[in-house]
């Protein structure tokens, strides 16, 4: 990233990580939307922020024109928090904890999860999820009904034509 235009939301974990280079040309960006815009207008090169959030918008404002690169500058784990005087609980979660990363069930976790991609369904997507679902199924109740009329049209036709053949020959065989 030397010489390269980096935008970074200020006194966060990638801005704090990346002051340690500078080779870089940190940009402090306030909000991700308009950061993902200025890479699109070439006035950044890249964003650092972290995975969630920057998924998190690029889903929710329908950016697909944006690449995610898989690779990770650095992991941080999340912290877990407890209301004050909660010791109970809290020697609780942490034995817990400690237990998860003694027989390695913490690392299976996190391994698991790593490059696992995370597809957020904004009300907005399941709006349109639910619009384009209810065209579709109209389209082939359409297309059924059309069917089913088309069909039962010409068994009407073909009704007809047998009644009126007979009406025609039963009324011959009468007049002689």
């Amino acid at each position: 990233m030397k010489g390269k235009r980096i935008g970074v939301i200020k006194e966060s974990f990638p801005y704090e990580l990346l002051m340690a280079y500078p080779e870089i040309e940190l940009v402090l960006i306030s909000r991700l939307k308009e950061a993902f815009n200025d890479i699109r207008m070439n006035k950044l090169d890249a964003v650092v922020v972290d995975r969630w959030s920057g998924e998190y918008i690029l889903a929710e404002e329908e950016i697909t024109d944006i690449e995610v690169i898989p690779t990770f500058l650095e992991s941080q784990y999340s912290r877990i928090a407890v209301q004050k005087g909660e010791k109970e609980l809290l020697d609780l979660i942490n034995s817990g904890l400690e237990t998860m990363r003694e027989d390695g069930t913490m690392e299976k976790v996190l391994e698991e999860w790593r490059f696992e991609r995370v597809f957020y369904f904004t009300f907005g997507i399941m709006r349109n999820i639910l619009i384009r679902t209810l065209i579709i199924v109209i389209a082939i109740i359409i297309l059924i009904a059309g069917y089913l009329v088309n069909k039962y049209r010409k068994l009407s036709q073909k009704l007809q034509v047998d009644v009126a053949s007979r009406t025609t020959c039963c009324r011959l065989r009468t007049q002689n």
